[in-house]
């Protein structure tokens, strides 16, 4: 794969989204490159591409780092998203892992939304009208609508999984 599609890979797994440059990406790829992960090799490509190929180093790497259990920081969502995406690296059994633990995390979020929803309702009733209040619990809305949008998906793909075993 070219860096030019990794870097567009790696700017839609980030959240938040963010522009990925080159300077960011190459040196990245020459590390992976030095410790033996991936292999750059130049391509015909007037503009002096280089395309990278995953070496049976770097593919148990990944495995590695996919069986790691993910930290709770800002960046948790954004290393799902990137387990999310090597998922066909691994067995069923670790991607049904990877599924259930990102499953985890998506409830939790979800019940620290409502859980503030009726926190912000409380404070509101005891406040006339408030603009603060009112989008307040809209952007708790908008966060609830999303992970529930996140658990519906990660229901479809454990169904996957389990239609494939069959």
């Amino acid at each position: 794969m070219s860096g030019y599609k990794l870097r567009i890979i790696w700017e839609n797994m980030d959240i938040p989204r963010h522009k990925v440059t080159n300077s960011a990406i190459y040196p990245v790829l020459k590390q992976l490159e030095q410790q033996g992960d991936i292999a750059l090799r130049e391509t015909d490509s007037a503009r002096d591409e280089k395309v990278a190929h995953l070496l049976p180093q770097g593919m148990a790497h990944l495995k590695q780092l996919l069986q790691q259990p993910v930290p709770r920081n800002t960046k948790t969502e954004s290393i799902y998203r990137c387990k999310i995406r090597a998922l066909p690296a691994v067995e069923p059994a670790l991607q049904r892992q990877i599924l259930l633990a990102y499953r985890e995390f998506v409830q939790e979020d979800l019940t620290h939304y409502h859980i503030g929803e009726e926190h912000v309702r409380q404070e509101q009733a005891d406040v006339p009208t408030n603009d603060y209040f009112t989008w307040g619990i809209r952007n708790i809305h908008l966060n609830q609508q999303l992970s529930q949008t996140k658990l519906d998906w990660i229901e479809t793909q454990l169904k996957e999984l389990d239609h494939e075993k069959e």
